[in-house]
């Protein structure tokens, strides 16, 4: 039976080890579960990422019946960490792991890899041997809202395309197999129709609006003023409003090379620069004032802090995590899979479907033992029913594999009622999911 187990598992690959583990045995084994599934923040920040996330915005208005079905596709890719490569899928880490919601997860810290939440080494041996360059050197996790529009990709502004740099980490950092223009194409599409929200507070133009404070105004006209150590240009001439706070370039701003101009819309969201050196945003303010000799006064300062707490408030907002929200997930996923029968890509159906069975897994975990029978046996028969699709596919039967897929979608109304009814005693309540996580905690 599938428990939550706390636990360090990852001994084998030197010191880094997962705070909590959740893991699934027993009924919910090889036969009906691909992946085992781990939630990775340490403790403190736990039991708050397994209630809420960031919630995620989708730009879809635009794009035709295709192309939706493409960013529907990308978004199951984006959760599996088959495609990543084979640390990744021991361990269940995905591109989703990292950017929750096509945000960013805040909580997420591995050790040997972190060092702060919100952070990650992957230039270590760790996924990939060679890509590791010898140094203990995290980095801050970006957001990916508004991605389409902050070309060039990667820290140092190497990559032109989204598709480009998500084959450079699939590949390069992750030591995974070389993706197919399929699945890359994917990818891209889910990141690029990944949105912003709005900020009431910002005019299309990206300036400040008259509902903002006066010291968040005067911060914005320092934002606009050139510094005065050597005439040093305004913040604004790199963080150009209009264009989403980022010029597409790269500047050194003293912190070891020329990085990519990151956008300012995220603002509120820490740890702050590329190498993540500083947690709070006051202190990361501080470093470009000193070097440019902006707002050379406390107020001046407090003025500037202000202007960009405003310009990064947008999207802060986090949504409950909920069984609607993840068969949700889930059954949009299996929206997808009609399209690779009909184009015979059983290898991208076969990570979609083992991206879904983990995904079944994950909610399978938050009912535990104990009056919830039905509910997993639901779970158990719909991951193998999918798994089912997948090997008919594969043998060439594609008739056969759209006819499972038919009459799984026939059950699926029944087993939704099966897991609602049980939801309520499940661990998707929070107060439960306290206790329940409060127990695990005093387990040696």
């Amino acid at each position: 039976m599938a428990q939550l187990l706390f636990a360090m598992r990852l001994a084998p690959i030197s010191a880094l080890a997962l705070a909590c583990t959740i893991g699934l045995a027993g009924v919910a084994g090889a036969d009906s579960f691909d992946e085992r599934s781990l939630w990775l923040p340490r403790g403190e920040a736990l039991a708050g990422s397994l209630k809420t996330r960031p919630r995620r915005y989708l730009d879809l208005s635009a794009l035709s019946q295709k192309q939706r079905a493409q960013v529907m596709l990308g978004a199951v890719l984006f959760r599996a960490p088959q495609v990543l490569g084979p640390e990744a899928r021991r361990i269940g880490m995905s591109c989703e792991t990292c950017h929750s919601g096509g945000h960013v997860n805040a909580g997420f810290f591995l050790p040997g890899l972190s060092s702060r939440n919100g952070t990650v080494d992957l230039t270590s041996k760790v996924f990939h041997r060679p890509a590791d360059d010898g140094r203990f050197n995290p980095l801050r996790i970006p957001s990916l809202r508004g991605a389409k529009r902050t070309a060039p990709y990667g820290h140092r502004g190497r990559f032109p395309t989204i598709a480009a740099f998500a084959r450079h980490v699939i590949v390069d950092e992750f030591g995974g197999a070389a993706p197919s223009k399929t699945v890359l194409q994917a990818i891209a599409a889910y990141v690029g129709a990944l949105k912003r929200p709005a900020n009431p507070m910002l005019g299309p133009d990206g300036r400040l609006t008259a509902e903002a404070s006066a010291n968040a105004k005067r911060g914005e006209t320092l934002f606009f003023e050139a510094g005065t150590k050597g005439r040093k240009p305004a913040c604004a001439s790199c963080h150009i409003p209009a264009r989403g706070f980022t010029d597409g370039r790269r500047h050194d701003v003293g912190t070891g090379g020329a990085v990519d101009t990151p956008s300012l819309l995220a603002a509120a969201n820490g740890p702050y620069l590329h190498d993540a050196r500083y947690d709070f945003l006051g202190p990361a303010v501080g470093h470009f004032t000193q070097r440019f000799g902006i707002a050379n006064d406390a107020k001046g300062f407090a003025d500037l802090v202000a202007y960009l707490r405003v310009v990064g408030a947008a999207g802060q907002d986090r949504e409950r995590v909920t069984l609607a929200r993840d068969l949700g997930d889930i059954i949009a996923g299996e929206g997808v899979i009609d399209g690779l029968l009909a184009k015979w890509d059983d290898a991208t159906l076969g990570l979609v479907v083992a991206a879904l069975r983990r995904d079944l897994g994950r909610v399978h975990d938050r009912f535990p033992d104990g009056g919830h029978a039905a509910a997993r046996r639901v779970l158990v028969n719909w991951s193998r029913r999918l798994q089912g699709v997948r090997r008919a596919a594969e043998a060439g039967d594609h008739a056969r594999a759209q006819s499972l897929l038919v009459k799984l979608s026939k059950d699926r109304p029944g087993w939704r009622k099966t897991l609602e009814a049980a939801a309520e005693t499940s661990l998707y309540d929070p107060a439960r999911l306290d206790r329940f996580l409060a127990e695990k905690r005093k387990t040696p």
